[in-house]
């Protein structure tokens, strides 16, 4: 699913419709002008805040300073610029196995941050095929990120199921809405679990049992081969699913943090899946999901 950032042009002598104007002030805001207002009205204050982030990037940008902002399909990439600056913008690797490992690559050098429950949505942007910006579901603004582009252990896998199976977040195969996986007895506020019923992957049956307690068992369901991924869900019995990746080969890969605050730094990464999975004390069993391509 894509957005448009904004549909008409915005600024002196423009259209200026309410939900572009509020979308160019979120963006500005986002982008470190924490005094503009967002109400949705074009005046001088917003008009200065445009001008000065202009005089600010004026390197990157393609038109030059003007006192507007234009759809992004009309050549102006002033727009984009401030979702940049604002931390807001995933660049997408391309479809299957590849483009996975090239999009968990940019994620670890932008050094996105781990939040549990702070981590926006992720859409595709109209006429940009490789690149995903961070949107509130339901909310009208942009989130304000701290230094790179938010995740958690949900949105992460959402957004690397879309780059496995369409390599576009464009895409009608990708869906920005995700839920926490769930083993079907706990699916989330759509409804609909993760892996299973949003991206149509199969689960794997451990014999006749749908849960896996070890790499062994695990290795012997998917295999050992770095050209296909499957989704791979922690789960309490006692508390439900509390963790997912993504699985390639004996690799996993994930967003993951220190769940007792608001964020935490550098949450995506990689560990073999004996680490994943480790010689644990407590109660935990394994869901399998694929495989993805």
């Amino acid at each position: 699913m894509a957005k448009q950032l904004i549909q008409m042009m915005v600024g002196k002598g423009c259209p200026n419709k309410q939900q572009d104007v509020r979308a160019v002030q979120s963006l500005l805001y986002a982008a470190g002008n924490r005094s503009i207002s967002m109400d949705g009205k074009w005046g001088p204050a917003s008009s200065q805040a445009l001008t000065q982030f202009q005089e600010a990037n004026a390197k990157v940008l393609k038109q030059g300073i003007r006192p507007f902002v234009a759809p992004l399909e009309t050549g102006d990439n002033c727009a984009l610029v401030m979702a940049w600056r604002a931390n807001l913008l995933v660049r997408i690797g391309g479809k299957g196995i590849p483009g996975f490992l090239q999009t968990h690559d940019w994620l670890v050098r932008a050094n996105c941050w781990y939040s549990l429950k702070h981590a926006p949505a992720i859409y595709g942007i109209v006429g940009q095929g490789k690149l995903g910006i961070q949107h509130f579901v339901g909310r009208r603004s942009y989130p304000p990120n701290p230094i790179a582009p938010v995740l958690n252990c949900t949105t992460y896998v959402n957004l690397m199921l879309g780059v496995l199976l369409a390599g576009s977040l464009s895409s009608d195969t990708y869906k920005p809405f995700c839920n926490f996986g769930g083993t079907g007895k706990e699916q989330g506020s759509l409804g609909k679990h993760l892996a299973a019923e949003q991206y149509k992957l199969q689960r794997l049956m451990n014999g006749k049992t749908e849960t896996f307690e070890s790499a062994k068992e695990i290795l012997r369901a998917t295999g050992s081969s770095t050209g296909t991924a499957y989704a791979i869900e922690r789960e309490k019995p006692d508390k439900g699913v509390t963790h997912m990746g993504i699985l390639v080969g004996e690799t996993v890969y994930e967003s993951t943090g220190a769940t007792s605050s608001a964020y935490s730094k550098g949450g995506v990464s990689s560990k073999p899946l004996g680490d994943f999975v480790g010689n644990r004390s407590e109660e935990i069993v394994y869901h399998l999901f694929g495989p993805a391509v």
